[in-house]
């Protein structure tokens, strides 16, 4: 675990995610959580050496499969945008019946038969403001990388947790995003708003303005795309294609390379019928 700024903690050596946690005078407020049971025992572990106070409240910065699986073993009180309800709760229970072959972390790993997905007790439509100190924490909505995506703002600290807005070195997740809507956000993240803030990428850590301005390109760049597929017709062999030529920029991960274009393919084709589909063909 890392202290980036006074009573604010990350942990990147899980798998799929990076896990943070805000320590007040009340207590924790949690970022997201491990999906391995291996993981959620570290991370138990450590929370437990962090003197705070008894209250844990946890809030889900989107609701990817990579950062909800392990919401049960928290046991906090789960906060999450009001598009995350109808999300979750038309999830199936087993695995097995999920997106398989969407590219998620945990598809990687072994073990995981049934879920109990956590519906949360606190939503918010655009803002929450937290107060478990004289330190306000705020949640703010931001729908680009996905519907029900969150950032949260630490503004006396500096910091602001960003989920998947900013990846680095994997592809984005394109299923539930607004490429629109995404450039938006990380034009907010370059403005003055966020002069000296501390940026938390949900795959990544702390992430720089460079990282930004190349995730800016690299949107900018899928638009494209994607504009000359459909020009081309939507069909399985462009998608891949698509997906293979995305797919060069992260050769150097080569370890989870079918992850990364399973990832690419069922994103642009979940995409395309979420926004690009001509009206007529839906």
């Amino acid at each position: 675990m890392k202290e980036i700024a006074k009573d604010i903690f990350i942990e990147s050596n899980f798998s799929g995610v990076v896990v943070g946690v805000i320590r007040t005078l009340r207590g924790l407020i949690l970022i997201d959580a491990p999906f391995r049971l291996e993981d959620q025992h570290a991370w138990r572990e450590a929370l437990q050496n962090i003197d705070g106070g008894s209250n844990r409240v946890l809030i889900n910065l989107d609701t990817h499969i990579d950062r909800t699986l392990g919401v049960k073993g928290m046991s906090s009180v789960v906060i999450a945008q009001e598009k995350a309800v109808s999300m979750l709760k038309n999830r199936p229970s087993s695995s097995r019946a999920q997106d398989m072959d969407a590219g998620a972390m945990w598809e990687v790993y072994e073990g995981l038969s049934s879920i109990r997905w956590v519906s949360p007790e606190i939503t918010f439509a655009n803002r929450l403001f937290l107060n478990m100190d004289e330190r306000r924490v705020i949640f703010e909505h931001h729908s680009g990388a996905n519907v029900a995506g969150v950032w949260v703002k630490v503004q006396h600290a500096k910091v602001v947790f960003v989920g998947d807005s900013v990846l680095i070195n994997q592809p984005p997740f394109l299923a539930y995003a607004d490429l629109d809507a995404w450039l938006v956000d990380l034009k907010l993240l370059l403005s003055s708003e966020y002069r000296d803030y501390l940026i938390v990428s949900g795959r990544d850590g702390l992430v720089t303005k460079d990282d930004i301005r190349e995730m800016v390109k690299l949107i900018k760049s899928i638009q494209r795309s994607l504009i000359r597929l459909i020009d081309k017709n939507m069909d399985a062999e462009g998608i891949s294609s698509l997906a293979a030529r995305m797919l060069r920029r992260y050769d150097s991960k080569k370890a989870y390379k079918e992850t990364y274009l399973n990832r690419l393919r069922w994103g642009i084709s979940m995409y395309y019928d979420k926004q690009l589909r001509p009206e007529k063909d839906k």
